[in-house]
Parts: C-alpha cells; sequence; structure tokens
C-alpha cells in the first residue's frame, strides 16, 4: 500500500478527525489536504508561524472554511490581516463551532510593523464586527486582547484566555458569563482602590497578572471571597507590604487544589519577614519558595 492509499484508508476508518498543521512539512501538507473530507474534520489548527510559512495561504487555495461543515475547534496561530477576513467571514457560518483559538507569537511579524496606530485599530474594530455573531455559541475563546467584547454575551462560556484585557471587560465576563469555569488575562490596574475581581460562582481556575498600582491583603482576601469555587489559582502582581502574612495567606487558599503567587513588593525584606511562610503548611503543603526573578504567565 503506498502512502497516498494508506492516508485515504486512515481518513475513511474515521468519521471525525483533528487536523493539526502546525509543525508539518510542505509535502505532508499537501498530502493530508488532498485526502482531507471536510464535513468529517472537528478540529483544525492552522498555523503561519515560523515552522509553518505560507501554509495557511496555501491550505486556503484547497478549502474554504465554511466547508467544514462540523467544525468544533479551530485554531489560528500567526495569521496576518491578509487571511483574517477570508477565514472569519466563513467562520461565522460554522454553526457546530465551539472552541475559537487565535494565538499571537511573540516574534514581530512584518506585517505588524506595516500597520500601526489607528489603521490597526481600524482594522481590528472591523474584523470583531464580522466574527462577533459566532462568541455567544462558543464555550472556549482565546484572544489576544477583549478590546471589543463589552457588548457580547456569553451564555456557553466556559474557558476564557485574553493576553490583555481590562478591569472593565472581566467585570462584564463576570456579569454575562455564568458558566466560566477558568480564566487567565492579564491588565492594568490604575487605582490601587479598585475592584478587579467580581463574583463568578463557577469559577474554578484563574491565572491573572496585574500590573500597575499596587494590591493589598484586604483585595486578596475580597477576591478570594467572590470566589467560592476556586480550586486552582496563578497570581503575579505588585502588592502593599501587607501581603507578606502567611497566616493570612493560608486561611483563604488552604481550599485550593494549585496555587502560585508572586509578588512584587517596593520596599525590600528582611529574613525575618518571611518567618509567617515558613511553617509545614507553606514548606511541605504548599511548597513556598522564594523567588526574584519576575516570571511571565502568558506566552
Amino acid at each position: 500500500m503506498n502512502v497516498s492509499s494508506y492516508i485515504d484508508a486512515v481518513l475513511i476508518t474515521y468519521s471525525n478527525y483533528y487536523i493539526n498543521f502546525k509543525s508539518i512539512s510542505k509535502p505532508n501538507f499537501d498530502l493530508v489536504c488532498k485526502h482531507i473530507v471536510p464535513d468529517r474534520v472537528i478540529g483544525l489548527i492552522l498555523s503561519n508561524d515560523e515552522d509553518t510559512p505560507g501554509l495557511a495561504e496555501l491550505f486556503l487555495t484547497y478549502f474554504q472554511i465554511n466547508q467544514f461543515t462540523h467544525l468544533q475547534s479551530l485554531t489560528l496561530i500567526d495569521i496576518g490581516p491578509q487571511l483574517w477576513e477570508n477565514i472569519i467571514q466563513n467562520m461565522v457560518e460554522l454553526k457546530n463551532l465551539r472552541s475559537f483559538f487565535y494565538t499571537q507569537p511573540s516574534r514581530i511579524n512584518p506585517w505588524i510593523s506595516d500597520i500601526i496606530g489607528n489603521d490597526l485599530d481600524q482594522l481590528d474594530s472591523h474584523l470583531f464586527d464580522i466574527y462577533s455573531p459566532i462568541l455567544p455559541q462558543l464555550c472556549r475563546l482565546r484572544l489576544t486582547h477583549g478590546d471589543f467584547l463589552s457588548s457580547i454575551q456569553f451564555p456557553q462560556l466556559q474557558h476564557l484566555i485574553l493576553e490583555r484585557s481590562s478591569v472593565d471587560i472581566v467585570k462584564h465576563i463576570s456579569s454575562v458569563a455564568a458558566q466560566l469555569k477558568s480564566l487567565q488575562t492579564k491588565f492594568i490596574l490604575n487605582n490601587s482602590t479598585t475592584k478587579f475581581i467580581y463574583p463568578s460562582t463557577q469559577l474554578k481556575r484563574l491565572a491573572l497578572e496585574i500590573e500597575g498600582s499596587d494590591i493589598s491583603m484586604n483585595h486578596l482576601e475580597e477576591m478570594m471571597s467572590d470566589l467560592p469555587r476556586l480550586k486552582h489559582l496563578i497570581l503575579i502582581a505588585n502588592c502593599n507590604r501587607d501581603v507578606v502574612n502567611g497566616q493570612r495567606w493560608q486561611m483563604i487558599v488552604q481550599h485550593l487544589v494549585t496555587f502560585n503567587f508572586m509578588f512584587n513588593l517596593s520596599v525590600s525584606l528582611e529574613y525575618q519577614d518571611l518567618d509567617s511562610f515558613r511553617t509545614s503548611f507553606w514548606l511541605e503543603e504548599k511548597h513556598c519558595i522564594e523567588q526574584e526573578r519576575k516570571p511571565k504567565l502568558l506566552p
């Protein structure tokens, strides 16, 4: 049996399949595309990153996204504006779509350097107007930012990643996404008295990076009281001196399954200032460690 016949046999065997075009060679890409049955594909990853440059354009010479009538999950990696409109206009016809991830790479793209200021904002807004009708049906969503989400209802949303957002967007999401179970985001806090997390009764996993103003222990205690079902927490923030209190932390995190916090202080600490984190709860159960280097929460 040659390779082409083998692929045919594999694709016929399965009524539904998931296709990942990240890190695939050009010959294999062409071979797979020639044998795809679009209405059997339920998951699709398209990538134009440095490992697969130009393959998204090539994919669109074989298919249009709306041919994948049973598609449930779509991930776009490093897809530039020359392809966005083509993909997104057809994406809104996918009535079975439940997961949409857009991932922007860390490297600088040539197309970004050509689109700056108001032009980029206008393009962003135009594209959002096209794909916004599909957002209420999604259960999983990842976007580079949440700038235009304040008008959207999310009755089905359970998992959300926003690489950049704001306090107002987080407040809106909390009010319209009653089924939200996980949230990962980053925002700037401009006022230390501002409430930044709002009640979310179903949220079980939160990964949060806060820049700007310092937050206090009172903020954190209020946040935890608003998240009664939270089990997993990652928190990176600038904090007041009062967060260096192992006893108060223990009271609000002892029910968590996993917990990682990294706080940046504007004051220096002495060795004994961390004594409240040298108890058995922290050293044996929660494994508290000191770390000076500031990590990144979002890739």
